[in-house]
């Protein structure tokens, strides 16, 4: 499976074997428990505290793109950024949107090449969204 995270496509896999790798530190039952809201918090604070984390932290990105696809099975993709003069993680703007595999696949290729930047993201994904 893929997700975009801000401006990095990243290979989920197998979802289960994902959540379940012992990275993340919640059990399946707290994984369950925890609401859509919670989980926007948790990337709100994530993206306040380091705005570069898809790039800083990949795999615990990675692991958090795997909570966010378990929790909202619709999405796969995800914008969140601190907006300018940003005071707390409430300044964290969010976006969410379900892309075309074959959207997401041809972005893949192009990051796997070195050739991803922010304007194929935003012209293939966030400009079409309404």
């Amino acid at each position: 499976m893929l997700f975009l995270f801000n401006d990095v496509i990243f290979e989920l896999g197998d979802l289960n074997e994902t959540l379940n790798d012992g990275q993340i530190p919640l059990s399946a039952t707290q994984c369950n428990a925890l609401t859509e809201g919670q989980l926007t918090d948790v990337v709100r604070d994530a993206i306040f505290s380091d705005p570069n984390l898809p790039q800083t932290k990949n795999e615990k990105t990675q692991h958090l793109c795997a909570l966010l696809a378990f929790k909202f099975p619709s999405v796969n993709a995800i914008l969140a950024l601190p907006n300018e003069g940003a005071k707390g993680p409430e300044d964290v703007g969010i976006r969410f949107a379900n892309v075309a595999i074959t959207t997401l696949a041809y972005l893949w290729g192009l990051q796997c090449n070195g050739e991803l930047t922010s304007h194929h993201i935003n012209t293939e994904i966030w400009t079409r969204i309404t």
